[in-house]
């Protein structure tokens, strides 16, 4: 910035960021909106290094701030595009069809780790978590687990905007999974995590090589009852099936206290979405329909500058014959 006018009188009301947002206001164009978010980002930081605020407030007053800027893109955006007349319409998702005619991709049944602009991803240690071990229904004795089934290969964060949550994540022409649909013998297993209190969907997306036969070759019973649930019409038999295990590796002492590492029917306690094809399966779980998980999110959100959560995923043995229970992903 060239010379910017004089700042206006710091007043108790007036926190550090407006006086960054005054010098941009009087730039005349020399700073972009980029340039700017990135420099809020930057002296958020900053603040926090230096111990001059405390941390909620810092993460609170200059979120504020980011979404005010990312606003002001979302607009410049949309002005070039209706000037280019490349706005494009809103797309309605439905159920896939005709999947089965595509090539695809291929996949190796090795799992990948991955860094994104809001930071990194990778597959846990499976053996790390307690399920339900043969015989448990009389001795009640749970053991490790063997490795997942279905290997982990991208996470992706969607921002999201509005109050609804986005469903079927699968069929969206932006998604992930639309530009690496799997070979026509493979099969996804896809998480949509909707955190729609801050607008935005974590997607996990798990491709087993081979598909069904690869699943039934290593673990038969757990390939039936997966089988059983992607032919199924059956919400209630749906939302009882999927067990979810959370773990916080790292964060603040008060949000690991209240995630604890229960094993947890999702369905029971959060509205979940079901969407299939011949190539994958997809849970969608609206974590705000629950006060309790909108809480801790809320929690989470404020408290954290960084956090590590392990999210693990597995179909509940009821019968002894689906046991011992096996990590799906």
């Amino acid at each position: 910035l060239s010379s910017p006018p004089p700042p206006p009188k710091q007043s108790s009301s007036l926190l550090p960021v407006d006086l960054v947002i005054h010098e941009h206001q009087h730039a005349k164009g020399l700073m972009s909106v980029k340039q700017l978010r990135d420099g809020i980002i930057a002296y958020k930081q900053q603040l926090l290094d230096k111990g001059r605020y405390s941390k909620v407030a810092v993460v609170l007053a200059l979120q504020d701030a980011i979404e005010r800027v990312e606003l002001t893109l979302k607009k410049q955006k949309e002005e070039e595009a209706k000037a280019t007349g490349k706005l494009s319409e809103s797309v309605r998702i439905g159920h896939d069809e005709g999947e089965n005619t595509l090539e695809g991709k291929s996949f190796d049944a090795t799992s990948k780790t991955g860094k994104e602009v809001w930071g990194k991803w990778e597959q846990p240690d499976a053996t790390k978590f307690q399920v339900r071990g043969e015989g448990y229904l009389k001795k009640r004795v749970k053991v490790k687990s063997k490795d997942f089934l279905f290997p982990l290969q991208h996470v992706e964060f969607l921002k999201v905007e509005g109050k609804e949550p986005l469903d079927h994540v699968c069929k969206h022409p932006s998604s992930w999974w639309e530009a690496n649909k799997p070979g026509k013998e493979d099969f996804g297993l896809v998480f949509n995590i909707q955190v729609t209190s801050i607008g935005i969907s974590a997607v996990m997306y798990h491709i087993l090589p081979g598909g069904f036969a690869a699943l039934e070759k290593e673990c038969p019973r757990v390939a039936k009852m997966l089988k059983d649930l992607t032919e199924t019409d059956d919400k209630m038999k749906l939302d009882e099936a999927f067990k979810f295990i959370p773990r916080v590796v790292t964060g603040p002492f008060i949000v690991r206290c209240a995630v604890k590492e229960t094993p947890v029917i999702m369905g029971k306690k959060v509205t979940q979405k079901y969407f299939s094809s011949d190539r994958y399966l997809e849970v969608d779980v609206h974590v705000d329909s629950s006060y309790a998980a909108n809480a801790i999110i809320k929690l989470a959100h404020a408290y954290s500058v960084n956090i590590e959560v392990d999210m693990v995923w597995l179909l509940e043995a009821k019968k002894e014959e689906h046991l011992p229970e096996r990590v799906l992903a």
